[in-house]
């Protein structure tokens, strides 16, 4: 379920742009509650297309200002943060036997190291 990691996203990441841009965290919580309501919505859904069309674009535009404003807090962004960009970035590595190569287009499996 990806929506626990999603509040942890806004909890210890997000919530630091609301400083930058002199907006009170009680006028963000609520959109933010709003938005994890659509994404639950049963016509809606988390498909790969949603979540993977305009990432670049989105990255810039939602993700680095949180980082940036993270980093200007004195803080460091969060493994949730970190988990997204790699996400975006590709850098989740296929690892070990690749039974579906076969398959077109070719799925490639892998995994997170395990958290320490």
């Amino acid at each position: 379920d990806v929506l626990p990691y999603l509040e942890q996203l806004f909890e210890r990441d997000v919530v630091n742009v609301c400083r930058e841009l002199s907006i009170p965290r009680l006028q963000l919580t609520p959109v933010f509650y709003e938005w994890m309501a659509r994404l639950q919505h049963p016509h809606f859904g988390l498909e790969c297309l949603f979540v993977c069309q305009n990432a670049m674009q989105k990255m810039g535009i939602r993700l680095l200002p949180s980082v940036k404003a993270t980093l200007a807090a004195g803080e460091t962004p969060s493994e949730f943060m970190v988990f997204a960009l790699a996400v975006i970035l590709r850098f989740l590595t296929p690892i070990g036997e690749q039974p579906r190569l076969s398959e077109q287009p070719p799925v490639f499996v892998g995994r997170l190291d395990p958290a320490s």
